[in-house]
């Protein structure tokens, strides 16, 4: 939700007030990206169809089979 009265507004700042604004900001993109890239890493579809101790394999008409 937008705050109304400070949208599309000017806002000035001094250089502690924007030093402290630019490291808050560095940090959330920072953990964006840490999220993203473990995002990028994960396989969907491994954790999606193959669960931890279980072993699925097809035979040769293509039926899965659980071993």
């Amino acid at each position: 939700m937008v705050d109304e009265e400070l949208y599309q507004q000017i806002h000035i700042l001094d250089a502690e007030q924007g030093a402290h604004l630019a490291a808050i900001l560095a940090e959330s993109v920072e953990s964006r990206a840490r999220e993203l890239q473990a995002l990028n890493g994960r396989d969907f579809y491994f954790e999606r169809y193959f669960k931890p101790g279980e072993s699925k394999s097809r035979d040769a008409s293509g039926t899965q089979s659980e071993s």
